[in-house]
């Protein structure tokens, strides 16, 4: 009797295991039953995966770009330096038309995304995300609620969920006549897109998530207080501005990426048991270092930076160059049916 019941245990745990594993492991993550129909056909979604090291290992990081930017040119000597240094091998989410047209197309790629590499490592993944790329993120975390099992961190650096009212000057020039890219002017405060996802409780935090932002950010405002653009609500989520952990660190949009804060705050995210960093639980010795903008205790790729030169590269493209038809518009695109 003692040797039935122990192969009884033996096989409900074998069962236990593989139901876990299923969770993850799909025969198809392409249009799963519950979610709205990928517009978007799967070989294109698929081809935008770049995994570096394979996708199978499952501390798999996900970066996900922001305006303008491609992942692996924008952030692959520093988040791609820092992240498999320290034991987390990326795959970069490579969006078309550097996620400058309908940011409702650019979402499905990061919706499929997730789901497909969470499939292949057989466990929820990380993710990292800068600018637009957090707020394609939330959308697909909001509308395909498939995601949300497969996502076990999710680090946004300065998004901007609300949008931004420094992007409020594209509607000044659509109403002008000017064309503008289609992400620019969903981006503007208020606009129709960002105003869907928070009548979609898609300003609370769905999966754990890590909000860091900078007061002197210069592209994406307003950051303060309970205002802030950056900022989700809910058990899951984590804000951290820069300066609330170091006054006198204060970082743009672009060198939010690369600032000691920022990289610290991430890895202690992603290898934490609830996937969210905790700034209140950084010894005094880390913090005065960061606060000097060292990174203790990890390799820090602050002087690695190629960043600098595509970010100005990207914010030119987005503000002042409209050359492509596919992300050019002369109003806000419409809502998916899904959506509205």
């Amino acid at each position: 009797m003692v040797f039935k019941n122990r192969v009884l245990v033996a096989l409900f745990c074998v069962f236990m295991q593989a139901k876990s594993v299923s969770l993850w492991k799909r025969a198809s993550v392409y249009n799963i039953p519950g979610d709205p129909p990928y517009t978007v056909p799967e070989a294109q979604l698929s081809a935008a995966i770049n995994c570096t090291s394979g996708n199978t290992n499952p501390k798999i990081a996900l970066i996900v770009p922001g305006t303008a930017a491609q992942a692996e040119q924008a952030y692959g000597l520093n988040l791609g330096l820092l992240l498999p240094a320290n034991g987390y091998p990326v795959c970069y989410l490579n969006t078309p038309d550097n996620s400058l047209i309908d940011a409702q197309i650019t979402s499905e790629y990061v919706a499929y995304a997730i789901n497909s590499l969470a499939s292949s490592t057989g466990n929820p993944i990380r993710v990292v995300t800068h600018s637009q790329g957090g707020l394609n993120t939330q959308w697909a975390l909001t509308f395909w609620p498939s995601t949300r099992a497969s996502v076990f961190s999710f680090f946004a650096i300065a998004p901007d969920y609300r949008g931004s009212i420094v992007l409020d000057a594209t509607r000044i020039q659509l109403a002008a006549g000017v064309p503008q890219n289609a992400a620019a002017v969903q981006q503007g405060y208020g606009s129709n897109f960002v105003t869907a996802l928070a009548a979609h409780d898609g300003l609370t935090a769905h999966v754990p998530t890590t909000d860091i932002y900078t007061l002197t950010d210069e592209l994406v405002q307003p950051e303060l207080l309970l205002n802030a653009t950056s900022a989700l609500s809910g058990s899951n989520a984590t804000n951290v501005a820069v300066q609330s952990v170091c006054p006198t660190v204060n970082p743009d949009h672009i060198t939010i990426i690369i600032t000691g804060v920022t990289e610290y705050l991430l890895l202690m995210a992603f290898g934490a048991a609830n996937g969210r960093a905790d700034p209140s639980s950084i010894p005094l010795t880390d913090r005065t270092q960061l606060c000097l903008d060292i990174l203790p205790h990890f390799n820090s790729v602050a002087g690695a930076v190629s960043i600098g030169f595509q970010t100005l590269v990207a914010v030119f493209t987005t503000f002042t160059t409209v050359t492509d038809p596919q992300s050019a518009v002369t109003a806000e695109p419409p809502l998916m049916p899904y959506a509205q």
